[in-house]
């Protein structure tokens, strides 16, 4: 260590010591960080097919044309043009 300069010194002390306590909970780690990024996916879990999309849009409204009996009369304002 005596190349190293004096302000490089307690850096170099703390990389070790942290490199240290990971291998040592490297397991814990790893089930803390699969737990965690568990958590987060099932918290922002859309059950929507696409949301947002048009495909999600035909899928919803032909669903409740076949299960819930209604008729889907909104369409695109863009269709109407042609069709008048």
């Amino acid at each position: 260590m005596g190349s190293i300069p004096y302000g490089l010194r307690s850096e170099v002390r703390v990389f070790d010591v942290a490199e240290r306590w990971i291998k040592r909970k490297e397991k814990l780690l790893i089930f803390a960080v699969l737990l965690l990024s568990l958590i987060v996916s099932l918290l922002l879990f859309d059950s929507k097919v696409s949301p947002g999309g048009d495909d999600s849009a035909y899928i919803e409204r032909a669903w409740q044309l076949a299960y819930e009996g209604k008729f889907p009369y909104f369409r695109d304002p863009a269709i109407r043009s042609f069709f008048h």
